[in-house]
């Protein structure tokens, strides 16, 4: 191996599993945060709907509180990843599906959704 592949094995490589454990850890936080954030809502609803006193159907919701995981993770290129995650609230309020996600070091964002599902 010529002295410039190895720099260039040196260099890629970490910056691919920074990318692949930092950014799976980052996601996996957001996502926690965001499925907070979702169940609390639904809460809300429920109880407003409620107190409005109409005929409504309430959302029903996880006894054990909101739910998220990261399937799996690929690092496509160095902060770029390719994840399949999902989000629940209850058995009718779910979302997942594959993902691009950018991880910047400190954070990540999700780019686009390249297949989707809601429940």
């Amino acid at each position: 191996m010529t002295k410039r592949k190895k720099l260039i094995a040196c260099i890629l490589v970490p910056l691919y599993l920074g990318t692949w454990i930092g950014g799976w850890i980052s996601h996996a936080h957001d996502l926690r945060g965001r499925a907070e954030i979702d169940y609390r809502w639904f809460e809300r609803r429920n109880l407003e709907r409620q107190a409005d006193g109409l005929d409504y159907h309430p959302i029903r919701l996880n006894p054990d509180g909101p739910s998220s995981s990261v399937n799996w993770c690929i690092p496509v290129l160095p902060g770029v990843l390719l994840v399949d995650s999902e989000i629940s609230s209850g058995p009718m309020a779910a979302r997942g599906g594959v993902k691009i996600v950018l991880y910047y070091g400190v954070g990540s964002m999700e780019l686009c959704t390249l297949v989707g599902w809601m429940t």
